[in-house]
């Protein structure tokens, strides 16, 4: 075996063991950026797997090479150990999903929230409105001061027979509507807009 054959074996043995993956010839070729010519590396192949170093799988009409597994030697101790290791990643990775999920739901709690300035502007305005509410309730009650309280009843009982009256008249009147809404074909709505009655 020349020197430059014990080369290009030798960096293909190692680089199939490092990567231990899968490649075809041109492959080879390529990631050892061009160090050594197809006929080299496809020679220093075809001694690997003659020497059960490299095992060879046909793909069609092309070659797969990948470094022979019962070469590797395993060490079980340090195989328990990623083992754990996965086991105690995975338990932390679990962990912090749950704080994500629960961070990412306390950002959508916050986020459906009004924020404090639009909270402070309302205040403002609801006082602004209760202010002038007060005021027109005092204007009121002075008005109130010099009217006769049988005059006030008076008023208040032909209110409450008005009240009385409309109501009644009112469940008539829907009582109709729906009894004419039996034959209609038209929606309660658009039958209204047509006949002109308005609702309160």
């Amino acid at each position: 075996m020349s020197k430059s054959t014990g080369e290009s074996t030798k960096a293909v043995k190692e680089y199939l063991k490092k990567t231990n993956r899968p490649y075809s010839s041109n492959d080879i070729v390529n990631n050892l950026q061009s160090k050594f010519n197809k006929a080299t590396v496809v020679k220093a192949l075809d001694a690997l797997v003659a020497d059960s170093i490299v095992c060879e799988r046909v793909n069609g009409k092309q070659k797969i090479y990948f470094f022979n597994q019962g070469n590797i030697q395993v060490d079980h101790e340090k195989l328990k150990e990623m083992d754990l290791l996965i086991g105690q990643l995975n338990s932390k990775m679990s962990k912090l999903k749950e704080s994500v999920d629960g961070k990412e739901k306390k950002k959508k709690t916050l986020k459906e929230h009004i924020p404090m300035e639009q909270l402070e502007s309302k205040i403002k305005t609801i006082r602004k409105e209760t202010a002038q509410s007060r005021d027109k309730l005092k204007s009121y009650k002075e008005r109130c001061k010099n009217v006769n309280p049988d005059d006030q009843k008076k008023v208040n009982n032909a209110h409450k027979t008005l009240q009385t009256e409309m109501r009644k008249r009112k469940r008539i009147a829907s009582e109709a509507i729906d009894s004419m809404l039996e034959h209609c074909s038209k929606p309660k709505k658009a039958f209204l807009e047509e006949v002109g009655i308005e609702c309160d």
